[in-house]
């Protein structure tokens, strides 16, 4: 009797393990197809969120970099708060903590050699392209799929600052990359210890934030 039991509770660790292998080799044949499904989900649900915004509205863009209107940064802070507490779920669930964790340092890993003068720099060009177009590199396809005019020469335009930038990125980096590297980065440190410690605060603050701004 006990040896019919071991060899069904043998058999059925059998099975199980066939059943994941099965998933892993699923999932592996179908990688680029399962993830172009996820990037046009997402991107069309973000566009829609934009539509009815309104944020797609160069005007309303424009109204936010002059401080006038604040829809656009309610919808920053709206998107900061969710992703803050998706994040914090997503690190400490043993399914994704390992996946979670190798993203957040794929991310932060380039941020490392960028200084005060590079960010400045950067900054300062965005917020120019903001005022300027009325749009931002993930708008203009919003504003593209709402008809927005001249969105089109918009998005050439950002291709071709992008084609320019990787022709001359390297004189930029050997120009405005910090001499010394610091040694130390708290924040990254506790982040990778206790991401949701940090997370589900900031996130708390960015909706009180949003509060205020109603």
């Amino acid at each position: 009797m006990s040896g019919t039991v071991c060899s069904k509770q043998v058999s059925n660790g059998s099975s199980s393990t066939a059943m994941k292998a099965d998933h892993v080799t699923f999932y592996q044949a179908n990688k680029p197809l399962i993830q172009l499904t996820a990037f046009i989900g997402c991107g069309v649900v973000c566009g829609f969120t934009f539509e009815k915004a309104r944020v797609i509205d160069p005007a309303v863009i424009q109204d936010q970099m002059e401080f006038s209107r604040f829809v656009m940064l309610k919808i920053f802070l709206s998107a900061m708060a969710t992703g803050l507490v998706s994040f914090s779920v997503l690190s400490v669930i043993p399914a994704t903590k390992q996946k979670f964790a190798m993203a957040r340092e794929s991310f932060v890993a380039p941020l490392r050699n960028k200084g005060v003068l590079s960010s400045a720099v950067g900054g300062a060009l965005l917020g120019m392209g903001l005022t300027l177009s009325g749009t931002c590199p993930g708008m203009v396809f919003g504003q593209m799929g709402g008809g927005v005019p001249n969105a089109v020469y918009t998005l050439l335009g950002g291709f071709t600052g992008v084609m320019v930038y990787g022709l001359i990125e390297p004189y930029i980096r050997s120009v405005i990359k910090p001499t010394k590297q610091a040694k130390h980065n708290w924040y990254i440190i506790q982040m990778n210890e206790h991401s949701y410690r940090h997370v589900l605060p900031t996130g708390w603050t960015n909706t009180c934030q949003q509060a205020l701004l109603h």
